[in-house]
């Protein structure tokens, strides 16, 4: 890293995964309920009897309402209601277990059933570099031919971090880091289209596939993710495909440490306490505040900055404390039309009440129109990136 001069942080939220149809905090259970319903969609009865565990809970949990206000259909406070009923010895692990399976099993349906719907990204070579360029394999020629290209928006996203579209020359001077708060897979996949793979940065992870050197990309999954899996006995195995894909396979899937069945997936719930995750995801949390500490520019992608996360800002506060190399800091969100902004609660006026006034006014640019549009229109410009194409 001692060459590197030019380090891009890439922090995504739900909205990065928005346009792969993975749904927002507030619509995800009512996907869940409708994966639920339908008696075609690809559950199994063991799977359908962890779902109805998540209701049952909701629908106990919904007796407060009566004298507290709270919003069950927000999949974040839920999952920290289940989390925090286990920890206090009120339920059983199963609500939790089966709460974590939900979330995962939808993630994988949502998102399975909309890859032809995702936006497409268009681009053209520039003028003076060659055909050969290192991304022409992983996109799509336009119709009528010439140096016009076409892919969708995360291939696209994936050929920028990784630095497919830059000058060659600049290429050993830059990085590129990416932390996220989402448990899906999308970004991975993504990688993986443009001939590169994910490093989670786990310590003493056993990974079903072995490394075969590829260009890889540091991604810091802060809560987890669908591929993560963990023993009692402590031993993280990243799988080689989403956990939820072969419900039967995991079930049976035996710890190559201890040897017994029964791993648990590692999501990590979005809440205030996540002591009980932190000797296992130190590392990756030790990784993100050191990434950005080096970032000379950070780009938040679909993150709002949730008053209930102050574990993340004491983190993005631990890391820019010691960066005096950054000069812009890029929040990314879709703000609907028609409402008036900044509002107090809205993602651009809690960045804006977080951030220091002088800093603001220098390095600060909020963009509102969603990542499909910044993607496909002023990444370039604004990230210092991609060369190649225009």
């Amino acid at each position: 890293m001692g060459n590197i001069q030019d380090h891009n942080v890439y922090i995504l939220g739900a909205g990065f995964s928005k346009d792969a149809g993975a749904p927002l905090v507030h619509d995800f259970l009512d996907r869940a309920r409708e994966l639920f319903d339908d008696p075609d969609s690809e559950l199994d009865q063991r799977e359908r009897d962890l779902f109805e565990q998540v209701f049952k809970f909701k629908r106990e949990v919904a007796k407060a309402r009566e004298k507290f206000r709270i919003d069950l259909d927000n999949i974040e406070q839920l999952f920290g209601l289940v989390e925090m009923s286990q920890r206090l010895g009120s339920d059983p692990p199963a609500p939790r277990e089966a709460t974590v399976y939900l979330i995962a099993k939808t993630l994988e349906l949502a998102v399975a059933t909309s890859t032809s719907k995702r936006p497409v990204a268009r681009m053209s070579l520039v003028s003076g570099y060659a055909a050969q360029a290192s991304f022409i394999n992983h996109v799509r020629r336009q119709p009528g031919g010439g140096d016009s290209f076409e892919t969708d928006i995360y291939t696209h996203f994936a050929l920028m971090i990784t630095g497919k579209y830059d000058d060659p020359r600049r290429l050993a001077s830059r990085s590129s880091t990416v932390i996220t708060f989402n448990y899906d897979l999308v970004l991975d996949d993504s990688l993986g289209r443009a001939g590169a793979k994910p490093s989670y940065e786990l310590a003493d992870a056993v990974f079903d596939e072995p490394d075969d050197n590829e260009r890889v990309v540091p991604v810091l999954k802060l809560h987890g993710s669908t591929n993560w899996a963990i023993c009692e006995c402590g031993q993280i195995h990243v799988l080689s495909r989403k956990a939820t894909a072969d419900p039967v396979m995991f079930r049976s899937k035996k710890c190559i440490k201890c040897g017994k069945t029964g791993l648990r997936l590692l999501l990590v719930p979005p809440s205030w306490d996540k002591s009980e995750y932190s000797k296992v995801m130190q590392p990756v949390w030790k990784r993100a505040v050191e990434a950005i500490k080096r970032a000379t520019r950070i780009c938040v992608i679909g993150y709002s900055m949730p008053e209930a996360d102050a574990f993340f800002k004491f983190l993005l506060a631990l890391g820019l404390a010691e960066n005096d190399r950054l000069y812009k800091l890029i929040v990314v969100d879709w703000v609907r039309p028609g409402i008036p902004s900044p509002l107090e609660n809205t993602t651009e006026a809690r960045w804006r009440g977080m951030l220091e006034s002088v800093f603001i006014g220098r390095r600060f640019e909020f963009v509102p129109h969603g990542f499909a549009s910044f993607i496909s229109n002023n990444i370039q410009h604004l990230l210092h990136r991609g060369e190649q194409i225009s």
